[in-house]
């Protein structure tokens, strides 16, 4: 930005006061601005960013004599959580954290520690198997929403029981291609209750599709199911021996109705 566009990017001010300004050099006049500008709050929302103050961007010197604005590593954040809105999953972020996911068990630190350290380093893929309300769902929207945010990936969420049918029913229209290739390439894949009903050959072969693609490209996958992998591999050898092999991040509860801690929570 000249000059001339700096005037506008100063605050309301006495006319004494833009006297003064003008009587600076152009060097005195652009540190003004990028100083003013960089020190005052904005009025962006749902993400407090305590570098850029909720403005979403800086003002540097342009080595022109001027000056330029550079965004704020919090629009990043912005965004994702954007994409989570737009996934439904705005909420749900909030609600499943690693911070508020209770340890008071072996198996919940197990599960825990699995999914802690595949946000930090997501090689493989992450695997929750087991008990229904053990906090497989909690943990894997957890790592999801840090992955998202940290790692900067694109993903997407694909609740496989509903998200399977649809795709079954458009099996022979341009629909199943658009979808499931969406499924495929996107950077971060999310699979919730996988298998959770009884796989029929389609699903089989659905999961087949989806998986070998994420597997020959080594692409970050999330997935929860109630079945063991053994269950899994009982099914389909190809599938089961897909999520076996990349499962560098795995975490198996046993089924145990003790382990639920929706009961529990409702008993308190």
């Amino acid at each position: 930005m000249k000059l001339n566009s700096m005037l506008n990017n100063i605050t309301a001010c006495r006319p004494d006061e833009l006297a003064d300004f003008e009587r600076l050099s152009l060097a005195e006049q652009v540190k003004t601005v990028i100083e003013e500008h960089n020190a005052s709050r904005g009025d962006l929302t749902g993400y407090d960013c305590k570098k850029c103050l909720n403005r979403g961007n800086f003002y540097i010197e342009d080595g022109y004599g001027g000056f330029e604005s550079v965004e704020c590593e919090c629009m990043y954040v912005r965004r994702a959580y954007q994409r989570l809105h737009l996934m439904g999953l705005d909420k749900a972020a909030k609600e499943c954290r690693f911070d508020n996911f209770k340890q008071n068990h072996t198996f919940q630190k197990k599960m825990y520690s699995a999914a802690f350290n595949y946000a930090d380093n997501p090689k493989g893929w992450l695997v929750l198997c087991g008990q229904s309300g053990c906090g497989k769902t909690h943990l894997a929207i957890s790592a999801f929403v840090q992955l998202i945010v940290n790692q900067k990936l694109t993903a997407r969420l694909m609740q496989w029981i509903q998200e399977s049918a649809f795709l079954k029913s458009h099996i022979n229209d341009d629909k199943y291609e658009d979808r499931i290739s969406e499924y495929q390439a996107v950077g971060l894949l999310l699979i919730d209750d996988f298998f959770n009903t009884k796989p029929t050959d389609a699903d089989v072969k659905l999961a087949r599709s989806l998986l070998d693609y994420r597997y020959l490209k080594k692409m970050p996958t999330i997935i929860t199911t109630e079945l063991t992998l053994s269950e899994i591999y009982d099914i389909d050898d190809a599938v089961g021996g897909r999520i076996i092999e990349m499962a560098l991040c795995c975490a198996q509860v046993g089924r145990d109705i003790k382990k639920n801690y929706r009961l529990e929570e409702a008993q308190m």
